[in-house]
């Protein structure tokens, strides 16, 4: 490069392409151009010259995007702080404010002058893009895609220490949850952009087990498109805007049940293919929804959960490690040491086949959900199957009782629980055949009274639908009790 420091220095054209390229070497073209701002002509090679530097230079940072039927300017920003890439929407005139200060003569009316930006604008070899897109893994022409790959470039190493700790501490030492946590992590990795399985991570844990640690680590790799969401509303609220770009997305200690409309919103997250995305001030736009769940939380209940809960694998986190600095501290060191570069080369050659991603472990983590978000019918049932009896007064499992008797203590229960709704004795005998389809109905007579009664099957049999039902892999803990049934004759003389 010719650094002569005189006043009839002109860059070269390969020159001024090599420096369109960096940014900092560009510098040296504008500082010597605002000294000889007013000398340049743009009648000839030179002025072409000029002005192609400034078109490759604003177009490095800049493009036009038609963005919800608006024509805006895109820059491309870089977050120091954050250390991630970020990108901006401009309307024209600010755009234009900001390069106010960089004036020239107009070559279309050399007596005005026009800045930069506004050259820029004009300019036939504008960056321009028809619309936005967020579409990990393929390009559209004409496009911007605001995936950009990773930021990190794989490379063969250890990370063995944060490996460990996943196989220890978020899957507690089960290999098949092992498995199954790098299975839904791997298939990330290599197809960011691919059919999702439905399924979402739970980790529920005591502070300074590791569950935002293993979050964080993991989503680091997916920068700048990794989120956290320390509130239930920016992950099921109505202006959602941030999840446009989100690939990775990890609610902190969010408590999302309880609010039907949210969960509502958070089941077709993990589920549905495409989202609804609203902005304030605009119109709600539908995309392809990319995002993965991590949720965690130190609650007992984090979500909803129905008894053939397929969406949701809960883990309990392991103690072990608990606010563990040292711990913590050479994991960090091992993956800012080339670890992060080797999770990546691992994962994008990690054989995730023979494990269902569909099909989610059933922890005992997760019954506690489904316990939950049990109906009150539901969890009246569950207790008198844990209490192995019928009626709260009788000592062992007698199958065959009034139906009135075992209402009141159906509705008994609704009252202690501070229940919001109770069922017609008609409705409560519908919801309870639901959740034992072999009951039987007989009429009995008593002391001139003749009364409805149920008959039902064994405690062992009822217990053995209901560990159906949940669908669980463990065997449920039940109090012990005799699950012998007695002679199906009822206690009480008539109902109660």
């Amino acid at each position: 490069m010719n650094t002569e420091e005189d006043d009839d220095w002109r860059p070269t054209k390969e020159e001024l392409e090599a420096m369109a390229e960096n940014e900092h070497l560009m510098d040296e073209i504008d500082d010597h151009f605002e000294e000889n701002r007013e000398s340049f002509s743009f009648g000839g090679n030179q002025g072409v010259l000029v002005q192609d530097a400034i078109i490759n230079r604003l177009n490095q940072i800049h493009a036009i995007v038609d963005y919800e039927g608006q024509t805006l300017i895109l820059t491309e920003t870089y977050d120091p702080i954050l250390k991630q890439a970020k990108y901006t929407f401009s309307k024209k005139n600010d755009f234009f404010d900001k390069y106010a200060n960089k004036t020239f003569p107009d070559p279309q009316n050399p007596k005005k002058t026009i800045n930069e930006a506004q050259y820029w604008f004009r300019h036939l070899q504008r960056r321009t893009y028809k619309g936005i897109i967020f579409h990990p893994g393929n390009e559209f022409p004409g496009y911007y895609n605001l995936w950009k790959g990773f930021y990190i470039n794989p490379q063969p190493g250890d990370w063995s220490l944060f490996q460990g700790h996943i196989r220890n501490i978020i899957a507690n030492k089960d290999e098949n949850i092992f498995q199954w946590i790098m299975g839904w992590m791997a298939r990330i990795v290599q197809d960011p952009g691919g059919k999702r399985p439905g399924t979402a991570i739970v980790l529920r844990g005591e502070q300074g087990t590791g569950k935002s640690f293993y979050a964080d680590m993991f989503g680091s790799l997916f920068t700048p498109h990794y989120y956290t969401l320390s509130q239930s509303s920016h992950l099921t609220g109505q202006f959602n805007s941030h999840l446009r770009n989100a690939l990775i997305v990890f609610a902190d200690e969010g408590f999302l049940s309880g609010d039907k409309k949210a969960e509502g919103v958070l089941k077709s997250l993990v589920t549905e293919p495409t989202i609804n995305i609203e902005q304030k001030f605009k119109d709600v736009t539908t995309q392809k929804n990319n995002i993965n769940l991590i949720i965690a939380s130190n609650n007992f209940r984090v979500i909803p959960a129905a008894f053939e809960e397929r969406r949701f694998f809960v883990t309990d986190l392991s103690t072990g490690r608990r606010k563990d600095i040292k711990y913590f501290s050479e994991i960090d060191n091992q993956m800012n040491n080339g670890g992060r570069e080797a999770m990546l080369y691992d994962l994008q050659r990690w054989d995730y086949s023979k494990v269902d991603l569909r099909k989610i472990p059933r922890t005992p983590a997760l019954f506690d959900q489904i316990k939950e978000s049990m109906t009150q019918e539901e969890k009246f049932w569950y207790e008198r199957l844990q209490a192995g009896t019928l009626l709260s007064f009788h000592d062992t499992w007698v199958n065959q009782v009034p139906f009135s008797s075992l209402y009141e203590e159906y509705k008994k229960f609704v009252a202690d629980t501070k229940g919001t709704k109770q069922f017609s004795d008609t409705q409560f005998g519908k919801e309870i055949l639901k959740l034992c389809k072999n009951i039987q109905q007989t009429k009995r007579s008593a002391q001139g009274v003749r009364f409805s009664e149920k008959i039902f099957p064994s405690l062992d049999e009822c217990r053995k639908e209901f560990q159906q039902r949940v669908n669980m892999d463990s065997k449920i803990l039940w109090d012990e009790t005799e699950a012998n049934t007695p002679s199906p004759i009822s206690q009480l003389p008539f109902p109660m």
